[in-house]
């Protein structure tokens, strides 16, 4: 492929994705009675229904067809597409181009709705997106190519000797802060300071406390390979980080 990857303008591979991301979001969307009468997602569900519920849209996901969605160029010697699939990768085609192209990565955005977001992001070899969390969200994601070395924390309580009057725990069906504004960093790639199992929330500057996620959907040992699904909720999976593969990757 010649052409530069500047956003996502076929999403025509990625419909049926998107049907089933409107279907599970208007069944994770409930109306509420505040002030605002705004919608809230239903993270008030126990555990086993939210998996339930998201199941649909990993089910889709796997279905995806990667090659087609980029266009990729099929490689022998490039980097995993499937057990019997390799293609060349696409980092150095994503435009506009940048003086240090090889570290930065990419986001290609496909869909932004006021319940959820759709966006691929594309690692140059050994590029990282540094630990950080996803207050109050599930997070669905694909490895479209490539492969990822992935750290993975579920969100905790603060230990007891921390607990006071104040809200130093945050493992509560409430907002840390509105995902909006933990979006719009996001997408900047904002990195949020980690110190053993202790991560500081830079926006509203208390604690958040996190163990290892013992066994993330998708993830063998440390590593996250394509074409496999990978899926974080509320307080499972929370935290996490990504380094690319020595062939870089997407997801």
């Amino acid at each position: 492929m010649e052409e530069g990857y500047d956003s996502m303008t076929n999403v025509d591979p990625l419909q049926a994705v998107l049907e089933t991301a409107d279907h599970v979001a208007a069944n994770l969307t409930r109306e509420t009675s505040g002030e605002n009468g705004n919608d809230c997602l239903a993270w008030h569900l126990p555990a086993d229904e939210l998996r339930d519920a998201v199941q649909p849209l990993i089910e889709s996901l796997e279905r995806l067809e990667a090659d087609v969605l980029l266009n990729l160029v099929a490689d022998g010697k490039g980097a995993r597409v499937s057990k019997q699939q390799y293609c060349r990768p696409i980092h150095q085609l994503v435009t506009p181009s940048y003086k240090n192209q090889r570290d930065i990565v990419r986001y290609l955005a496909v869909a932004d709705t006021p319940t959820y977001s759709v966006g691929i992001f594309v690692f140059p070899p050994g590029s990282k997106i540094p630990l950080h969390d996803h207050p109050d969200m599930v997070v669905v994601s694909r490895v479209l190519y490539g492969d990822f070395r992935v750290e993975s924390y579920d969100l905790i309580d603060a230990p007891k000797k921390e607990r006071s009057t104040q809200d130093t725990a945050v493992a509560q069906p409430t907002p840390t802060h509105p995902p909006s504004i933990f979006r719009a960093s996001f997408q900047k790639l904002k990195s949020f300071m980690s110190f053993f199992s202790e991560v500081a929330d830079e926006v509203n500057d208390r604690s958040l406390y996190a163990r290892p996620n013992a066994q993330p959907l998708g993830v063998d040992g440390d590593n996250l390979s394509a074409p496999n699904v990978t899926c974080l909720y509320p307080h499972e999976g929370n935290f996490h980080s990504f380094v690319a593969g020595p062939d870089g990757a997407a997801g």
